[in-house]
């Protein structure tokens, strides 16, 4: 989740996730974890990766011409497991003004390392779509505008990220043996992601012609890591856990907004030029007994 989104505190964009590479999703109600952070204030939602997906290939398509291809190959080379998967999206959407390119590539390595297990995963996303803009629905149901059409040209979005992730996980997993098991958990990550949006706001503009747009640019830089370690045993004979761990992230966000034409060429003045700092240093410890 984003801290400083010219959109919305906390602003998450789950455009980069392959779903054929996802093994579970958690839902949790509530914030009752600290591991979800200060974002999660009705409930959090983890994914989880598949840990040795099946070597496939899909292609699928659609009537309006749109094409996604998704390879997946599962190596074991060395002492090492290796995923390179990428989703290749392109084509036109059901609108008019549809258009969009996806190129997704994500590889990732696992190995034993000293007790345990460790990972290093990339991923180099980078997208860009055409889109109809915000329509008068009023009008649609009055049947003077077609649902399929375009407010202006150029609007749309475009988004390119490169992430990396590198992990530690010790054998002894949390929640392991009767007496005091437990287990480590190491995480690093860095993250550059590039966000732009063009719109047209004015809904009296004749649909098809060209009008000025606001386009926003989010560039973020992100940096941090996470440390803990958990005990599992047993408090006066029922099940019991405790996590102590260190977190520390820093985030750099600067946004523009400006004006641009239908060619997204830059038009007018910066509304908009700002620089967010987020820097997140934190211990924690969390526990819980089920008698």
């Amino acid at each position: 989740n984003v801290t400083g989104s010219q959109h919305t505190n906390g602003y998450a964009d789950l455009a980069a996730v392959i779903p054929e590479l996802l093994s579970r999703i958690e839902i949790v109600r509530g914030p009752f974890s600290v591991l979800a952070g200060n974002h999660a204030v009705g409930g959090s939602v983890q994914l989880f990766t598949e840990a040795s997906p099946r070597t496939s290939v899909s292609v699928s398509g659609d009537r309006f011409g749109r094409v996604r291809m998704v390879p997946i190959a599962n190596l074991a080379l060395g002492p090492g497991q290796w995923l390179i998967a990428a989703d290749l999206t392109r084509g036109a959407g059901s609108a008019r003004q549809g258009e969009a390119a996806r190129h997704n590539l994500f590889p990732r390595v696992r190995m034993p390392l000293g007790e345990g297990i460790a990972s290093v995963r990339l991923q180099a996303y980078d997208a860009r779509a055409d889109a109809p803009g915000y329509l008068d629905l009023q009008r649609i149901r009055a049947g003077s505008l077609d649902p399929r059409a375009a407010l202006s040209p150029g609007i749309g979005d475009a988004k390119r990220q490169q992430l990396l992730v590198a992990q530690w996980v010790s054998n002894a997993v949390e929640g392991s043996g009767e007496g005091a098991g437990g287990g480590w958990f190491v995480s690093f990550h860095a993250n550059r992601d590039e966000r732009r949006r063009w719109s047209n706001f004015d809904l009296s503009t004749p649909a098809g012609t060209s009008a000025p747009l606001g386009a926003e640019r989010d560039r973020l830089r992100q940096l941090g890591f996470d440390v803990r370690r958990t005990l599992t045993g047993t408090l006066a004979g029922s099940p019991a856990q405790a996590m102590i761990g260190l977190q520390w992230n820093d985030e750099r966000v600067d946004a523009l907004n400006f004006a641009t034409d239908g060619a997204r060429l830059p038009t007018g003045a910066v509304g908009i030029d700002r620089l967010v700092e987020t820097r997140t240093r934190g211990a924690y410890l969390q526990a819980q007994w089920a008698p």
